[in-house]
């Protein structure tokens, strides 16, 4: 029941007023009309406004949002496809890797087949006799006084068992073997012994010619020169003699004779060597020999005088020989040296066309014990060998040895303890 004006006081009939007010425009407007919109008596009886009610928050827990739902079950999928494309990438990549390398050990088993490769624990027959030599001198015998001490001296040092044999697990050692035999079914002797020892700490390559005149103990045999080793057993049999006398591991061999050298020499187009007025007699004369050996005119390929000149294989066989020029035998394996330096150094120039021709050639005609698993690891590695230091060493010495004549012999009886210490030093660094 509506209360009497006359009762009410100012502000009553004020918020009354406004009360009427807002229902009529309500009415006029249902859409506008809050949907749980009151006004508490109390409170518009108290202060004279209207106040609504705030709407309760909603918890977003409560929400669902049905749209975003497939969304959800896809992106699961999505990372699915993407990890699947990645791997199949991957192993597209595998297999043109596996293609490449199978395709580049394809190549590599070609060249390596065409390898005479042999046992390694070959064993090996000595002989009774060998051919004698064809470098006697008719010079007399030295006192039978001196060639007693020396037959002492390398008594004593095949015996001694106090030094250890020298090895190092990062040094490689191979000899390099190049014999004399004129006929390709012969032995001959070790005309050339060459030590090529990599040192993959030092990063460098020895290079280390052994004298062929060297007077030591051949193990079983007799106290002669060190090329009449191979002769009588082989490389196997050098290989222990080198051991046995100079106390270094040899773990591996390469041989080549004197037709391969040849052949090696014009494949990579041959070698530049500057050549003396005196070398040139000595030279034209071991030319004349080998092209009587080859079945050639003997003047093919002599040179006039001495200057810088490319020399082919039988040029480069022949300078390679010279003994008589300058300090005999020190100077031979020096030059030795110098043509291999060269062939290295043509070899990194060569296409890899001329490469193959140059394998397909020579491959048959070296003999090895070093076995397919080793050579592939030995090529694998090959173009970080090409970049280490090279350095040439001659065994012996200088200061360590002394010239005798024995049984017509012209040999250098060594100090073998300076020598032993001097391989130590080059080839393994202490």
């Amino acid at each position: 029941m509506a209360e009497n004006k006359d009762d009410m006081s100012l502000e009553d009939i004020i918020a009354e007023s406004m009360r009427k007010k807002k229902e009529r425009e309500t009415q006029q407007n249902p859409s506008e009309r809050p949907a749980a919109e009151t006004v508490p008596e109390n409170t518009a009886k108290a202060s004279g406004t209207v106040t609504r009610p705030e709407k309760p928050a909603e918890k977003k827990s409560d929400k669902k949002d049905i749209t975003k739902q497939p969304e959800k079950q896809k992106k699961p999928k999505k990372k699915s496809s993407k990890k699947k494309k990645i791997i199949i990438a991957l192993v597209i990549i595998i297999l043109i890797i596996l293609l490449l390398l199978g395709g580049a050990f394809a190549v590599v088993m070609h060249y390596i087949n065409k390898i005479n490769i042999v046992d390694d624990n070959n064993s090996y027959e000595i002989a009774d006799s060998i051919e004698p030599d064809d470098d006697v001198t008719s010079k007399p015998d030295s006192p039978q006084e001196d060639i007693d001490a020396l037959n002492e001296k390398v008594r004593k040092n095949l015996e001694n068992q106090a030094i250890d044999i020298m090895s190092d697990k990062d040094v490689y050692n191979v000899l390099l073997i190049g014999t004399d035999a004129r006929d390709k079914n012969s032995r001959g002797r070790s005309d050339s012994m060459i030590l090529v020892s990599i040192n993959k700490k030092n990063h460098k390559i020895i290079m280390t010619s052994f004298m062929r005149d060297i007077y030591l103990a051949i193990p079983g045999v007799e106290s002669t020169r060190l090329n009449h080793s191979y002769a009588y057993g082989g490389a196997p049999l050098l290989i222990q003699t080198l051991q046995d006398n100079f106390k270094i591991k040899i773990d591996k061999y390469v041989q080549v004779n004197f037709y391969s050298f040849i052949e090696l020499i014009d494949s990579v187009g041959g070698v530049e060597i500057n050549v003396t007025d005196e070398e040139v007699s000595v030279l034209n004369s071991y030319i004349s020999e080998i092209n009587k050996l080859e079945g050639r005119p003997t003047d093919q390929d002599k040179l006039e005088k001495g200057g810088t000149y490319k020399l082919n294989g039988v040029q480069a066989l022949g300078y390679s020989r010279i003994r008589y020029v300058g300090n005999a035998d020190f100077q031979r394996t020096e030059r030795q040296r110098t043509v291999l330096e060269k062939v290295i150094e043509n070899m990194s120039d060569l296409g890899l066309s001329e490469l193959s021709d140059m394998l397909d050639i020579i491959l048959p005609e070296v003999t090895t014990n070093i076995q397919k698993g080793e050579m592939i690891s030995l090529i694998l590695n090959s173009t970080e060998y090409f970049g280490y230091d090279r350095e040439q060493c001659r065994v012996p010495e200088d200061g360590s040895w002394q010239y005798l004549t024995i049984r017509g012999m012209s040999v250098l009886g060594v100090d073998f303890d300076k020598n032993i210490s001097y391989l130590k030093e080059k080839i393994y660094g202490n």
